[in-house]
C-alpha cells in the first residue's frame, strides 16, 4: 500500500512541476517577445534575463550575447555565448554561436582566438559571411609581414582556450604561415628563412615540449596538378629540415605532407586570393 502511495505521489510531482516548467517556458517566450520589440539594448537585455530566468533558450542567450556586445559588455557577451552552448542543439546553431563568439573575440583584441572559431564555425556550416571574416584576418597577418613566434605560439595554444570552454569540444590547433621560397623552386628565400626562424623560435617553447607537429604544404591552383603535389610535398620538407638543423628539434616530432592545389582556401578571382593559398600550414597533433 506505502509503495502504490509513494508512486502515485511522485507520478503527481512529476506531472505539476512538468506543468511548471510548461508554464515558465510560456512566460519565457513572452517574455523573449517583449524584449525584441525593444529598440534600446538595455532594455532587451533586461527582459532577455528574465526570459532566461523562467526557461533557457538558445535564441534568448543568442540575441542577449548580441544586446550585451552592442552595449560594450564584452565579457558578459563572452559568458552568455558559452552557457548557451549546452542549448545548442545541431550543428548549425552551434556554428552559429561559434560565429557570435568569434565577432566578440574579435572586439575584444584577441584574433586569435576569433580566428579559431571562425574557422571552426566554418567546418560546421560553411556560410559566406564566416569565410569572409576568416580572410579578413588572413588578409590582415598576411598584410603584417613576418608573424612574431609569440603570434604564433597563441594561435596554436588558441583552440585550447576556445575549447575549454565547451565540454566535448575540440577545436582543431593550426596557423597558416606564407613561408616565401624561390620561384617554382624549394629553396627557402630570406623571407621564407625569417619566417622560418620565428616558426623555430615558437616550436621549440617549452609549451611544446611534449608536443609533435604536422607542416602541410599548399600551392596556388596554377600550373599542373601532379607537379604542385610534388613542390608542396619538397616546400613543407624543406621547411622541416630548416627546423631541425637550426632549432635542435627532434625529426621524430615534425612529419610533413603535401596537399598541392587539393585544398585552396579561396577561387582566385584575385592575385591576393593566389597568394593566400600558398602556404605552409602548421598543425598540433
Amino acid at each position: 500500500m506505502k509503495k502504490i502511495i509513494v508512486i502515485t505521489f511522485c507520478c503527481i510531482f512529476l506531472l505539476l512541476s512538468g506543468g511548471d516548467a510548461e508554464a515558465g517556458c510560456d512566460k519565457g517566450r513572452r517574455l523573449y517577445e517583449d524584449a525584441m520589440s525593444q529598440r534600446d539594448a538595455s532594455g532587451r537585455i533586461i527582459l532577455l534575463k528574465q526570459s532566461l530566468a523562467e526557461c533557457e533558450d538558445f535564441n534568448a542567450y543568442y540575441e542577449l550575447a548580441k544586446a550585451c556586445k552592442k552595449e560594450g559588455h564584452l565579457e558578459e557577451a563572452e559568458k552568455t555565448l558559452l552557457d548557451a552552448k549546452d542549448v545548442a542543439k545541431d550543428n548549425k546553431v552551434f556554428a552559429k554561436l561559434l560565429f557570435q563568439l568569434g565577432v566578440v573575440y574579435g572586439k575584444m583584441g584577441k584574433t586569435n582566438e576569433a580566428y579559431t572559431c571562425f574557422q571552426e564555425s566554418y567546418e560546421k556550416d560553411p556560410r559566406p559571411v564566416v569565410r569572409k571574416n576568416i580572410r579578413a584576418i588572413e588578409v590582415y597577418r598576411m598584410k603584417q609581414g613576418i608573424m612574431r613566434a609569440e603570434d604564433i605560439k597563441k594561435s596554436l595554444v588558441s583552440s585550447k582556450n576556445v575549447s575549454k570552454g565547451f565540454r566535448g569540444f575540440v577545436a582543431e590547433s593550426s596557423v597558416n604561415l606564407h613561408i616565401n621560397f624561390e620561384y617554382d623552386k624549394s629553396r627557402l628565400n630570406a623571407s621564407g628563412r625569417k619566417q622560418s626562424d620565428e616558426l623555430g623560435r615558437a616550436l621549440a617553447d617549452p609549451i611544446f615540449r611534449d608536443s609533435s607537429f604536422t607542416l602541410i604544404g599548399h600551392t596556388d591552383t596554377r600550373g599542373d596538378n601532379a607537379y604542385n603535389l610534388r613542390l608542396s610535398e619538397k616546400r613543407a620538407n624543406a621547411v622541416r629540415e630548416y627546423l631541425i638543423k637550426h632549432y635542435s628539434l627532434s625529426s621524430r616530432r615534425i612529419r610533413t605532407e603535401g596537399r598541392g592545389e587539393q585544398e585552396p582556401l579561396y577561387p582566385e578571382d584575385t592575385e591576393e586570393d593566389c597568394i593566400l593559398n600558398r602556404r605552409v600550414e602548421v598543425r598540433l597533433n
